[in-house]
């Protein structure tokens, strides 16, 4: 298990086939495709953010806010996505739980992946999601941390 001096990385997790396709699988429920405004909530590594820039008919009148709490998931996400000319990527180091602080605007789209077992509060948080939410816009999220779901090199990530 990699660890950082932070904590334990997320990375070799992200990396599995198995994360990829549950993620795409979920962003084809969200039908995401006309130019708007996304979250990526807890976006990690920034895994999911190409799977979600893939999908925009237009990516050039789009912004994704890639979220996350930890500056050191949010370096390797710029390390991971690069240098995008063609969509806008903002990184924004916050709590998930302080959504509404963290926004400026209403966004189309929140895409919320493998992390919401990590809030106290989910009601909460889903009201927060809701509010931060264009009328019409969509929410999506899963979680595959449940046994048997990852490797057993992971472990110690999982139960952290």
């Amino acid at each position: 298990m990699a660890q950082t001096a932070q904590g334990y990385s997320f990375s070799k997790f992200a990396g599995l086939d198995f994360y990829a396709e549950v993620n795409a699988a979920t962003l084809d429920l969200a039908q995401i495709g006309k130019p708007r405004n996304l979250v990526d909530l807890s976006c990690g590594n920034g895994g999911s953010s190409p799977q979600i820039l893939e999908r925009l008919d237009d990516a050039k009148h789009s912004v994704i806010y890639a979220i996350d709490h930890s500056a050191s998931a949010l370096r390797d996400a710029r390390e991971n996505i690069g240098d995008r000319t063609d969509a806008a990527v903002k990184y924004v180091q916050g709590e998930v739980q302080n959504l509404s602080d963290l926004l400026s605007e209403k966004v189309d789209s929140i895409v919320y992946f493998n992390a919401i077992h990590y809030v106290p509060d989910k009601a909460a948080l889903l009201k927060m999601i809701r509010e931060a939410i264009k009328p019409g816009g969509t929410f999506v999220f899963n979680s595959s941390f449940f046994k048997g779901a990852h490797p057993p090199e992971t472990d110690l990530f999982a139960r952290k």
